[in-house]
């Protein structure tokens, strides 16, 4: 084969769906299969936005990414992307957010910068945020994610793409040898396993890549539903109650539900293994912060909840890199939570072999 890809979450179904759409002879593999319930890629739905501080790579990425997103939407037939609008409610980082600003400017990115009490007025859902100001991106929104994964593998296999049901057991730098005992060997081999580079790359991925566990809560909208797109954006806030700092994103109402996760890193999580059932105090503190800051929310009937995964750098940043010591492997991982957008533009960094500084490995 041309290309032997490791790893069927977004970074490895949209790097496999690139080369084959280039021509490319690309086997696809993934130790259970597309869109399983231990892959980061898993879940409902992610958030696309732009607003990455002074990380305009991520800004720039996700702005290219989303074309190729509403390209393959076309090409699938199936809804990947809603546009809802994304609010940030700001921190207590000035930098961050006038480097938010500067970025977008430079990108001609659209956005909204509203003075304290706007927000406030133009969604009345929120309570308590009279004193925050926000930045609304008008153009952002939501992908849905297992939606995808399940379309795009189909997209890659109409290309002529194979997935393969397979884990990898070892690599050598020639060879990739599978659980099953099959001995792989292509022109050129990409590992988007996420946390599980660590386990195929111990030596050189096994100290920058730190797996928290996560935990995401799914509420029943109210009635009369005014969580609806068009009424309630995608959300993030940043602040700090009772000397501690609280991080915490949401969604419309989506499929008949809305979605509530902290992003506050959770404690070190087992991908392969770990309990996947949420925590009575995680569910308590998400009704807690409801109750202060979404109200109609706070006494709503939860009716699903996931326990999911972030691979983390040391530094924050995608690793999308060749392996310092083999010409022909490149690694993809590192998504955080956050990556599942820009997979098209890490897909097409991995095609044209083209790695900006802030992504490459730290030697």
């Amino acid at each position: 084969m041309d290309v032997a890809i490791a790893g069927a979450g977004m970074f490895g179904l949209a790097t496999a769906l690139t080369f084959a759409e280039n021509g490319a002879h690309v086997v696809l593999f993934d130790r259970w299969g597309v869109a399983n319930a231990r892959a980061t890629s898993n879940d409902h739905t992610r958030v696309w936005r732009t607003a990455y501080g002074p990380k305009r790579l991520y800004s720039r990425w996700a702005r290219e990414s989303l074309e190729v997103w509403k390209r393959w939407e076309a090409e699938c037939g199936e809804q990947l992307f809603q546009q809802t609008g994304v609010l940030w409610l700001e921190g207590d980082d000035p930098e961050f957010a006038s480097a938010t600003r500067a970025a977008l400017d430079a990108l001609g990115i659209p956005y909204e910068s509203l003075a304290a009490g706007r927000a406030a007025s133009r969604f009345p859902q929120f309570s308590g945020i009279e004193d925050r100001r926000a930045l609304w991106e008008p153009l952002a929104g939501v992908l849905f994610a297992r939606r995808a994964c399940l379309a795009i593998a189909r997209l890659f296999e109409r290309r002529g793409g194979k997935i393969e049901t397979a884990g990898v057991a070892s690599f050598s730098g020639r060879r990739m040898i599978l659980e099953d005992g099959r001995d792989i060997s292509a022109d050129k081999y990409v590992f988007a396993c996420g946390p599980w580079l660590r386990d195929i790359f111990p030596s050189l991925l096994g100290g920058r890549i730190r797996v928290t566990r996560q935990e995401v809560f799914y509420f029943e909208p109210p009635a009369p539903d005014n969580f609806g797109p068009g009424e309630f954006p995608v959300w993030l806030e940043e602040g700090r109650r009772a000397g501690k700092e609280f991080s915490y994103y949401g969604m419309p109402t989506l499929d008949g539900r809305v979605k509530l996760a902290s992003d506050e890193r959770g404690p070190e999580f087992d991908p392969t293994s770990g309990d996947r059932t949420t925590s009575p105090e995680s569910l308590a503190q998400a009704r807690d912060f409801l109750t202060r800051r979404l109200p109609a929310l706070a006494p709503q009937r939860l009716i699903d909840s996931r326990v999911c995964q972030y691979e983390q750098t040391i530094d924050s940043h995608l690793i999308v890199d060749r392996h310092p010591d083999w010409e022909n492997v490149w690694i993809a991982g590192g998504g955080s939570g956050h990556g599942f957008k820009l997979a098209p533009a890490v897909a097409n960094a991995l095609l044209r072999e083209e790695t900006p500084d802030e992504v490459r490995l730290k030697r």
